[in-house]
């Protein structure tokens, strides 16, 4: 029985196996995204917070599991990075590189004193 059938009948029993199942997964993801272990932490129990509260948005026929929390995932981390730099948090900061144009996050304290979004 997959993860989500077993929500129907018990929602801690699917809670327990999808968080065993996918969370070293999901960790080593998060450690490639934020670049360290408590975000990493934060960001893997917000996927599974968000999970649980919108149990509606995964659909088994249209794939694997994984790759549906890998998406969560990602979509989590770009929403927080866009939070922190619409508080001025952190700044955006522009580089040209060989391959085109890469965009770093710059925490407050790191930015120049120029504008940064101008190019």
């Amino acid at each position: 029985m997959g993860v989500f059938q077993d929500i129907q009948t018990d929602i801690e029993l699917a809670s327990v196996k999808m968080v065993t199942e996918y969370r070293r997964r999901l960790l080593v993801d998060a450690l490639k995204l934020c670049g360290n272990e408590a975000d990493a932490e934060d960001l893997v129990s917000s996927v599974f917070n968000e999970i649980f509260a919108h149990d509606d948005g995964y659909d088994p026929k249209k794939g694997e599991l994984y790759p549906y929390l890998r998406g969560v995932l990602e979509h989590l981390y770009a929403r927080t990075k866009r939070r922190a730099v619409n508080r001025g948090t952190v700044a955006v900061e522009r580089s040209l590189a060989r391959d085109g144009d890469v965009l770093r996050l710059v925490g407050v304290d790191e930015m120049p004193a120029a504008p940064l979004l101008a190019r």
